[in-house]
């Protein structure tokens, strides 16, 4: 798959690399050793020795193997001046004073020319990459900190970490974890990054696909090339490893014919790895039965509705593979959650209040379908347009979806006036203003919410901020004081 080509960013990684150079952790090698299996006809330079791998001109150093990922006559010539002893490039061979090495994919290969020069340190780490998909940020701080119950030392690598294409900043990173004593680093792998090559010579232990749809967009000029991407990482996965994937998920069938590593599966498919069925929820936790290959048991999560469930089945189901006992990682995951989107607001009855911290118009779908369930009375719903930021389109698909999935529709939003945009395109969405109530500041919506509820009706606070939480439970008691009073 062709790489976009993109400048690379400088990093900061301490004496092992600096701007986009990788210095030789053995020292200076020869070059044919260090280009096996990537160039064979590179034995021509084996007396050629270099001491590190840059990817930049403004990184050389005397005696470095420049990979041209932009090359021309100009920046090649400039290397050279600069003391590189060797050219790797694309393009056709240029007649110049030092090897020249060509290869059919200069980024791939300078990735896996860091992952050697950095002494390959995603070898003697537990590696796991996470398959951006619905959920998956909850599922790699579940993930640590169920494996941290149980003693194994980890580190979550995050996206926003990676820098520009290629896999320098991930190699530094793991050789850092590495020499601080880390057993396992959790990667955020957004199939964009894939794309650019920023897991490229990164060998990975497991890798969890949670929630991955099929769909366009994050860069990609359709919905295949940005399944592929993922695909491409799965592929190379080698014998011992695993994949975690949805069973209920469509997705996950092309998988089995596309790794060598073992897939093992979450969810309420009879043939499952780890098999799930609910017993009991209510508005504060889910009772599931749980059978499978790691074992058999029940165990309460402090999580609500589907959506919520599957990252931390996701989770456990890694942890298991890893060795993790099942019960033990239940149990450890019956303490997570802090880390719930939909949660309950603890208020007496009759006040049946759920907040979701989550902001997407996916996850405000997946609430309103999750607690649509929980009563056959009115649901309730106190929402705003979403921030300056938000596309129109993006405003648009919320108001459809609060239309589907809401019965009483009250918006707020202190942030924006009603003249704003975001506003302007929310009500575009609606096809009809029967059941949309707007307010200018939110205490007052949240109020509204509280006086409407009837009964067994619930009331859905959107975008739950933390001082929401301290404003309806203010409002409670203070008509709990005036009704005392009277």
């Amino acid at each position: 798959m062709r790489r976009e080509r993109e400048e690379l960013t400088s990093v900061k990684v301490g004496a092992t690399a600096s701007l986009n150079r990788c210095a030789l952790s053995e020292g200076r090698v020869e070059l044919a050793e260090l280009l096996r299996g990537l160039a064979p006809k590179a034995n021509a330079a084996a007396a050629v020795r270099v001491g590190g791998v840059s990817g930049s001109i403004g990184s050389i150093e005397p005696g470095d193997l420049y990979v041209a990922l932009e090359p021309t006559l100009d920046t090649i010539r400039t290397a050279i001046q600069r003391g590189a002893a060797a050219i790797m490039a694309e393009g056709p061979h240029t007649p110049v004073e030092v090897p020249y090495v060509r290869v059919p994919d200069a980024l791939r290969a300078f990735c896996h020319l860091v992952d050697r020069a950095s002494g390959r340190p995603s070898a003697a780490l537990e590696v796991i990459g996470l398959l951006r998909g619905e959920g998956c940020r909850r599922v790699a701080t579940m993930l640590e900190r169920i494996l941290r119950s149980g003693g194994r030392v980890c580190e979550s690598i995050p996206a926003r970490a990676l820098g520009g294409p290629g896999s320098l900043e991930v190699q530094t990173h793991l050789a850092e974890a590495r020499s601080s004593g880390v057993r396992a680093a959790i990667l955020d792998c957004r199939p964009a990054d894939v794309a650019m090559g920023r897991f490229e010579g990164v060998r990975l232990r497991a890798a969890v696909v949670c929630g991955l749809q099929p769909r366009p967009g994050q860069g990609f000029r359709s919905a295949e090339a940005m399944l592929e991407s993922c695909l491409d990482v799965i592929r190379g996965m080698p014998h011992g490893s695993v994949v975690i994937a949805d069973a209920d998920d469509p997705v996950t069938e092309l998988m089995f014919g596309e790794t060598r590593a073992e897939v093992l599966t979450f969810g309420t498919d009879r043939q499952a790895t780890l098999r799930t069925r609910v017993l009991r929820a209510d508005d504060h936790s889910t009772r599931l039965a749980v059978s499978g290959s790691f074992g058999v048991g029940e165990f309460t999560l402090p999580f609500l509705g589907e959506s919520e469930l599957k990252p931390v089945l996701a989770a456990v189901t890694l942890a298991a593979a890893m060795g993790t006992p099942l019960s033990a990682a239940f149990q450890a995951a019956a303490g997570l959650g802090d880390l719930a989107g939909l949660r309950p607001i603890l208020l007496p009855r009759p006040y049946r209040v759920f907040g979701d911290s989550r902001r997407s118009v996916r996850a405000l779908a997946q609430s309103l379908a999750t607690l649509r369930g929980m009563t056959q009375r009115t649901l309730h719903v106190v929402a705003a347009p979403r921030t300056r930021s938000a596309s129109i389109r993006e405003a648009e698909q919320r108001a459809r979806t609060l239309e589907e999935g809401a019965d009483d529709i009250i918006l707020t939003s202190e942030q924006e006036g009603p003249d704003s945009t975001a506003w302007a395109a929310l009500f575009r969405g609606f096809s009809n203003f029967e059941r949309v109530r707007l307010w200018e500041h939110r205490a007052q919506a949240l109020e509204a919410g509280l006086e409407a509820l009837r009964g067994d009706d619930v009331l859905l606070i959107a975008g739950l901020e933390p001082e929401d939480e301290r404003a309806l439970k203010a409002w409670f008691l203070r008509g709990l004081c005036e009704g005392l009073a009277s």
